[in-house]
Order: structure tokens, then C-alpha cells, then sequence
């Protein structure tokens, strides 16, 4: 069933060639366009690769990989209510229950190696396109992978279980590109929230994320404090999505 889901993301073209062009193509015009800059004006523009451009690039991808979380996370939550084949799906004695955990495994498996692709592009002219500057090490590029990685698993997790919940895929895609890009970060950084800001999830993937250059987090919470509040948030979503599932009108 886990395969047949992730065929059915796949079959969706508009959504796979968008999250293609999101994830690969945003990486591959990021450092195409900076490097030909610095091939004309190398004395003011540095290179494709270093440190500095690895963690501005990781910054950006990771943005678009959120988008592309939520476009797949939010098909696979309710693809099957929108397509109207729900009914039918029930109606051939399988689980609800059964109906709705695989949605979360399809879109992953649709996810991570697009993700892969992308950090492996990223690390490659990091290290390739280099010209002389300072380069990570392998410990920093691949705890950029991990951040980058579970933090947008993480979005995919919030997306299956809101999209299910209301059964609305437009509404829940606006309602998490609000809350992770905009309204997140913002309520993350009023520091006169004190410890509440540490229960918002844009605060909490951030947490995860390495710091260069002593970049500041959203707030300052501990690593364990993030992992326990992102396993709150995805176990609630997903829980009440499948809830629905398991409760709505065939």
C-alpha cells in the first residue's frame, strides 16, 4: 500500500515536476547565477562554494524544501477525499486506520531522495567551486543535511496530518505557509514570550539548525527541548488526522 501511495504522488506530474524545480532547479540556479557573477566580477564576488555560500544556500534550499514539504505532505493528506475515491477505497474493507498511515510513508519516500539530490548538489560546488575559501568540514556539511532533513520531514509530518484533519488542501497548504515562514518566526522572536517560544514549531526546527558565524536561533531553547516539542506537534497533527479518517463520511 506504501508503494501504491507513493505512485500516486508520483502520477500527479504538476505536483512531481514542482517539487523537482523547487528542490533541485532552485539549487542548481542559485549557484549557477552566483558563480557566473563571480566569473565576471571575481574581484568583488567570491565563488560558488566556501562556508559562507554553503550556509546561505542551505538557508535558501531549506525554505524551498519546506514549500515542497508541504505541497507533497498536504496531496497525501487528503489526495484521496479531493480525487472523491475515498469512498471507494472504504468500500473495499480496509482500514481507515490502515488507509491513513500509509499517506505519511508515500510522501516521504517521494521526499528524501529529491532532498538528497539537492544537499549532494549543495556539498558538491561547496567543496568543487571552492576557489581558495574556507570550506566546512564534513562534520558541519552533514549536520547541515541532518537539520535540513529532519526539519523538513518535519513540515511533512504537520502537512499529512493538517491536510487530513480538515480535509481542504489549499486551505491547510496557506495555513502552514503562514504559520512555519511567517507567523513562526515572528512569535519566536518577541522576546518578551520568554519560554513560550519555545512551543512554536518554526522555533523548534531551528533549534536544530548549525550556527555559522554565530548566526542567532529563533529562541534559545535546548536541542532535546526541540526534538520533544516537533515530536508533540507531528504526534498531534497526525494523530488527528487520523482521527478524521477514521471518523468522516465515506
Amino acid at each position: 500500500m506504501i508503494v501504491a501511495e507513493l505512485l500516486k504522488l508520483r502520477k500527479r506530474r504538476g505536483l512531481f515536476w514542482w517539487s523537482v524545480v523547487l528542490m533541485i532547479g532552485s539549487v542548481v540556479v542559485i549557484e549557477v547565477a552566483v558563480e557566473i557573477v563571480h566569473l565576471f566580477d571575481s574581484a568583488d564576488h567570491g565563488p560558488a562554494g566556501g562556508i559562507d555560500n554553503f550556509a546561505g544556500t542551505m538557508s535558501g534550499l531549506g525554505a524551498f524544501a519546506g514549500l515542497t514539504a508541504v505541497l507533497i505532505g498536504t496531496t497525501a493528506g487528503s489526495g484521496d477525499v479531493s480525487a472523491g475515491v475515498f469512498r471507494d477505497l472504504v468500500s473495499t474493507g480496509r482500514s481507515r486506520i490502515a488507509l491513513f498511515a500509509v499517506r505519511l510513508p508515500g510522501a516521504v519516500l517521494m521526499f528524501v531522495p529529491l532532498a538528497v539530490i539537492a544537499w549532494l548538489i549543495t556539498v558538491a560546488v561547496c567543496y568543487g567551486l571552492a576557489g581558495g575559501q574556507p570550506t566546512p568540514s564534513a562534520g558541519l556539511a552533514v549536520h547541515f543535511g541532518i537539520w535540513f532533513l529532519i526539519g523538513r520531514l518535519f513540515d511533512l509530518c504537520l502537512a499529512v496530518g493538517l491536510a487530513a484533519l480538515i480535509g481542504a488542501r489549499g486551505i491547510a497548504i496557506g495555513v502552514l505557509l503562514a504559520a512555519q515562514l511567517a507567523i513562526g518566526p515572528i512569535l519566536a522572536s518577541i522576546t518578551s514570550f520568554g519560554v513560550f517560544r519555545e512551543i512554536v514549531p518554526a522555533a523548534a526546527s531551528d533549534t536544530l539548525r548549525p550556527t555559522v558565524d554565530n548566526a542567532p536561533h529563533l529562541a534559545p531553547m535546548s536541542l532535546a527541548a526541540a526534538i520533544v516539542v516537533m515530536l508533540i506537534w507531528a504526534g498531534v497533527l497526525l494523530t488527528a488526522g487520523a482521527w478524521r479518517t477514521a471518523t468522516q463520511d465515506a
